[in-house]
């Protein structure tokens, strides 16, 4: 369970509540936030508690822990940078 006094609780409306962990952090283009979901089953079929999401492409991402979001996460941003910078000049595909 999300400890509620200390954490930003945020709804998702697909995948239900989660802990802000990292809030629009700025990386180039693009600004990624980390959030940590309650264990759900919807959750579990995702990937994971973790989730690393790009603001600007709202591509979604799960893990399983924080440790395997951080490993993926020059990965995550360089993958949407590019999908930024393919639909900011109209080719959104």
């Amino acid at each position: 369970m999300i400890n509620r006094y200390i954490d930003l609780i945020i709804h998702d409306e697909e995948y239900g509540n989660c802990a802000v962990r990292a809030d629009e952090v700025e990386y180039d283009d693009i600004h990624v936030s980390l959030y940590e979901f309650e264990n759900t089953p919807k959750v579990k079929e995702a990937g994971g508690r973790y989730c690393l999401h790009c603001i600007e492409t709202d591509q979604k991402k799960f893990y399983r822990n924080e440790l395997m979001a951080m490993h993926a996460l020059d990965k995550f941003i360089d993958d949407n940078k590019e999908l930024y910078r393919r639909c900011f000049s109209g080719n959104c595909s």
